[in-house]
């Protein structure tokens, strides 16, 4: 029914297919996923596979850069696709892609292309200096001027930072074992409610403010 082109970071990729396939109340049985090499052969297969009737919703997910060959015999297909029938064609870029494709697709451009590892150390770093507080309000103020910091960024992968950091933390602190059980359950609640409200940032566009100050008031 419908072909999509969805750029951007593999982890927010993979958060918008989840909540695709949820909404459309896909089976696990009726998604295809290609994570290997194209070939044009395999393209007659799925036509082949297209051309059955159904009335049940199906997912053709690809997931690595196709080749222009490919695309190319995917192009007749992407016009003509069955109405139970949706392809989403996977990227960090559209640079791989042919103009042909793009124009009989539906673009989704999901952003965190910009992250770096320097981002992730800087943000875990300060995340932990902010969960080493021992003074009597605790972590929520230091959390609280982390935020500021962050939003004060005007970065459009600032959410997405602040969840890869917070992972590694946690991550890091567990197989450490030194960080303090309580600080760990914290941890994890945060991770917990950052991607519980990533939808609505991502897809709703929500102030990035209001849902991390109200994440953070949710726990103290």
């Amino acid at each position: 029914m419908k072909s999509f082109v969805l750029l951007g970071n593999l982890g927010l990729r993979e958060g918008y297919i989840a909540e695709f396939i949820s909404k459309n109340e896909i089976k696990a049985y009726n998604i295809f996923e290609y994570k290997e090499k194209l070939k044009i052969s395999d393209v007659g297969k799925m036509k082949r596979h297209w051309s059955i009737k159904s009335n049940e919703k199906k997912l053709f997910l690809f997931w690595n850069e196709i080749s222009a060959d490919v695309q190319n015999a995917l192009l007749k297909s992407v016009e003509e696709l069955p109405e139970n029938i949706d392809i989403i064609l996977s990227s960090n870029t559209q640079d791989s892609m042919l103009p042909t494709i793009l124009s009989r697709s539906f673009i989704v451009r999901l952003g965190g292309q910009g992250v770096s590892d320097l981002d992730i150390k800087n943000y875990k770093e300060m995340l932990a200096a902010c969960f080493d507080q021992k003074g009597e309000e605790g972590w929520v103020p230091p959390l609280l001027h982390f935020i500021e910091y962050v939003v004060e960024q005007k970065d459009e992968d600032d959410y997405l930072k602040v969840v890869l950091s917070l992972r590694e933390l946690i991550l890091e602190k567990a197989k450490e074992n030194v960080t303090e059980e309580k600080n760990l359950v914290h941890m994890l609640k945060l991770l917990s409610l950052l991607h519980e409200y990533s939808s609505l940032v991502f897809f709703n566009n929500l102030n990035r403010r209001i849902v991390f100050e109200r994440i953070v008031f949710s726990l103290s």
